[in-house]
Order: C-alpha cells, then structure tokens, then sequence
C-alpha cells in the first residue's frame, strides 16, 4: 500500500512537472503572440500616417490640377480675346493697304495727266 501510495505521488508529481512546463510553453507563446501583436499594431499605425500622407498629397495634388485648369482656362479667354483684336487689326491693315495702293494709283494718274499737260 506504501508501495502504490509512492508510485502515486511520483505519478502526480510527474503529472504536476509536464502541466508547469505545458504552462511554461503556453506563457512563452502568448508573450510571443502579444509581441507579434504590438508589432502588427505598430506597423499599422506606420502605414496609416503614410496613407494620411498620401492623402494629403493627392488632395494637395486635386487643388493644384483645379487651380491650373483654371488658369489654362483664363489663358484660353486671353488668347481668344487676343485672337480677336489681331483679326480686327489685319483687317485694318488690310483695308490700310487698299487705301494706300488707291492713293498710288491716285498720285500716278494726277503725275500722269501733269506730264501730258
């Protein structure tokens, strides 16, 4: 009885040693895994501030495209306004150069008809 009494302790007392070192695995591991955990927490708020960055850029990059189409748009009216006073002034030069060459002919005949005198 003795005997059996002993096997038993040594029976639980081997049982009592592989639970502590189960626990000892399981503790070791969960300290792992909330490592691993702050890890991941870290490295999401990293990629967070980045894409807030990248947010801010293309937002930043949104107004600039808007502010040059405006002005592409300002330099359009401009151009088409400056388009137009060029036509009106060919046109008077045109209309100059036709007064000029009726002139000449004028001048030519009168020169003309003084020689003939």
């Amino acid at each position: 009885l003795v005997k059996k009494e002993e096997e038993r302790k040594v029976l639980l007392e081997v049982e009592r040693k592989e639970r502590e070192e189960k626990m000892a695995m399981i503790e070791k591991r969960l300290e792992e895994e909330e490592a691993n955990l702050a890890s991941l927490r870290k490295e999401g708020k990293e990629r967070e501030e980045q894409f807030s960055l990248l947010l801010r850029k293309v937002q930043e990059e949104g107004e600039r495209v808007k502010t040059l189409e405006e002005e592409k748009e300002e330099l359009e009216k401009e151009r088409d306004s400056l388009s137009s006073l060029l036509e009106g002034e060919k046109a008077s030069l045109a209309s100059l150069s036709e007064e000029k060459r009726e002139r000449e002919e004028r001048v030519a005949s009168l020169i003309q008809k003084l020689e003939e005198e």
